[in-house]
């Protein structure tokens, strides 16, 4: 018989639903593959236990980050840069200023490989590694969904102890389920967490896109939720089509945008976010520097992205001034990066129609449910 998650009748109680970041550091460390990632009714996934096969060996239990907490042991506050990468092209297919590429790029000169985020075939978002420099634009720019982790930890550990340069990109809970899978600290493993407003339902995303596939008569080939053709602080979705056909909308305005900055359809843990706080559980933090000049002078154009980029240790120091000569950095004041980056402080609070929106998605779908509640 098949229990989910923490249901009474389960000998093997993992930690509340609710509170269950789908990290995946369970499903990772399972030493009888009990442990399946599986969709919920809001299209979140989380761990299935087949009790039938579970040993009850607790590995599981004692892995979750959100169960025990691990230590973040951090020398001081972190160091707040403003930067961007000097690689035009880059810089213009990047979210923000492009240093994920800086970094990226330096771990693979180094024969060393990274595990990041790209959109499948279906357009759904999973980690994946990639080795060589032609397949860095796939996992650049940013994808506000849950990502599918897989077995992307066991696949860390094999390189890590086989003496290979891991770079791990990731939002801050999965960073900390690579952590606490891992469970020991490698001299090899750089970890990059992302400044997160949180991720949204899979499940929803699927659905916006089959209506817009409806709409203009093809299948979606590409997703960019970053497109800056009209600037960085005015930034668009653009979805291209398999008939060669586009579809742009300003984030202010475009009915997706409107559901996730309204935190109505983000999964329930990121509103209990222990992670939306410093100090940082990666070794390197990325974001946007929202609101750079606004109170301290910037004396630089912005228009084509400025990333925000904290060092929080001295491994990811050591990474920072290994790439210098690929970026342009100027050092800020931390109180002004934390200002402009809400989730630096304190997690999302729940959209107030949240729950009335997902009644009417499970039911009707995405389009009834945004006529209703994302106008």
């Amino acid at each position: 018989m098949i229990k989910l998650w923490n249901r009474k009748a389960a000998k093997i109680r993992l930690v509340k639903k609710e509170k269950c970041t789908g990290c995946a550091a369970c499903y990772n460390i399972c030493p009888v593959g009990a442990i399946k990632m599986a969709e919920d009714s809001e299209g979140f996934f989380g761990p299935l236990i087949d009790e039938q096969i579970c040993t009850k060996c607790g590995l599981c239990l004692k892995v979750c980050p959100e169960i025990n907490k691990f230590p973040v042991k951090r020398a001081g506050a972190p160091s707040a840069y403003a930067a961007w990468n000097l690689d035009q092209a880059e810089r213009a297919n990047s979210s923000s200023g492009g240093i994920f590429s800086v970094f990226a790029n330096f771990i693979l000169e180094q024969k060393g490989v990274v595990f990041a985020a790209e959109f499948d075939q279906e357009m759904g978002v999973r980690h994946a590694l990639f080795e060589k420099k032609e397949d860095l634009p796939r996992f650049r720019g940013s994808k506000y969904l849950q990502s599918k982790i897989g077995f992307s930890f066991k696949e860390i550990k094999g390189y890590l102890e086989k003496g290979k340069k891991v770079f791990f990109s990731g939002t801050p809970c999965q960073v900390a389920g690579l952590r606490a899978f891992l469970g020991k600290d490698y001299d090899n493993l750089l970890t990059c967490d992302l400044v997160c407003h949180g991720v949204c339902s899979p499940r929803v995303f699927k659905d916006y896109l089959r209506s817009l596939e409806r709409k203009y008569g093809a299948k979606v080939v590409s997703v960019f939720f970053r497109d800056k053709s009209s600037g960085w602080q005015k930034y668009r979705i653009k979805i291209i089509f398999e008939n060669g056909k586009e579809y742009s909308g300003c984030f202010t305005k475009e009915r997706f945008f409107t559901g996730f900055m309204r935190n109505i359809y983000l999964r329930p843990s990121c509103a209990m976010c222990r992670y939306a706080k410093i100090p940082r559980v990666g070794d390197i933090t990325l974001g946007d520097f929202w609101g750079i000049g606004e109170k301290e002078r910037f004396p630089y154009n912005s228009f084509e992205g400025v990333s925000l980029v904290l060092i929080n240790n001295e491994k990811g120091r050591g990474l920072f001034n290994s790439c210098q000569d690929r970026y342009f950095a100027v050092k800020r004041e931390l109180r002004e990066a934390v200002s402009g980056n809400l989730h630096l402080r304190v997690p999302m609070r729940p959209g107030r129609d949240r729950k009335r929106f997902f009644l009417v998605f499970n039911s009707k779908g995405f389009d009834c449910a945004a006529e209703k509640y994302l106008q």
